[in-house]
């Protein structure tokens, strides 16, 4: 892929990277980058993976301006016929973005999958922490719950880091066997995982804090027993990237 300009949402994975919370040589496996002249390319990878014999999955592609840190458009890929949806999509976007991108998440049953956020604003005190989490599917898709959400959902709160959750809210769609118990047990097992990296998500926080930010958001994914930090949202990126910059420069 020819290098432009570092599209801001790559240097939020790279910072994520620079706090020790990225496996390594995650973002040369897990995140599959295409300049945008090169995007028909993506779409004959995603073809060929889904002609291997694999566990069940959904892919993700991001298309990605060179200027916006959170939101992107999104589209979903779950079977060869999206992928010709997705085709239909690359020809007739206006070319405005510099890349595209797709991630894989695993979503067989036979393999824990939740994905979900940690909302930390330390002017909530006794609900500074609000966890939400989804089962298999992509934490995006948070920002759609609602009536008739089709996967599992949980949202608790805490106080901070190292303190028990209290759940809020459980919702079980009508197409699931899943149990509320087990939900509020697979939260449980997630923030334990989550927890062994304290000690780096409190680098990053007070970071962001900082900055100046006055609430921040760190999304994860977990598959089987690999947890992966997945992103950071704040208010404010551009500013906190700035920052980043200027305390490189500083060192």
């Amino acid at each position: 892929m020819s290098k432009k300009q570092t599209p801001d949402k790559w240097a939020k994975y790279e910072l994520l990277d620079e706090f020790g919370l990225l496996a390594p040589d995650y973002l040369k496996h897990a995140i599959h980058r295409y300049s945008w002249e090169d995007r028909f390319n993506l779409i004959l990878d995603l073809i060929n993976d889904f002609r291997e014999p694999k566990e069940s999955r959904f892919y993700v592609v991001k298309l990605v301006p060179s200027q916006l840190c959170y939101l992107l458009p999104n589209i979903r890929v779950s079977n060869p016929a999206d992928v010709d949806e997705l085709r239909n999509t690359f020809l007739n976007l206006d070319p405005k973005y510099e890349e595209v991108w797709f991630c894989k998440t695993i979503i067989d049953s036979k393999s824990f999958s939740v994905a979900g956020r940690i909302v930390i604003d330390k002017r909530m005190g006794d609900s500074a922490h609000t966890i939400e989490q989804v089962w298999r599917c992509s934490p995006r898709l948070l920002q759609e719950f609602g009536k008739d959400f089709p996967f599992p959902y949980m949202m608790a709160t805490r106080p901070g880091w190292g303190w028990r959750f209290r759940v809020q809210n459980i919702y079980i769609p009508e197409s699931s066997t899943i149990s509320g118990n087990s939900l509020i047990e697979d939260l449980g097992l997630s923030m334990r995982s989550i927890y062994q990296h304290r000690e780096r998500l409190v680098l990053l926080e007070e970071f962001l804090f900082d900055c100046g930010c006055d609430a921040i958001s760190i999304e994860y994914k977990i598959e089987g027993a690999n947890l992966q930090f997945i992103d950071w949202d704040t208010h404010q990126d551009r500013h906190v990237l700035r920052c980043w910059n200027d305390r490189k420069l500083n060192v």
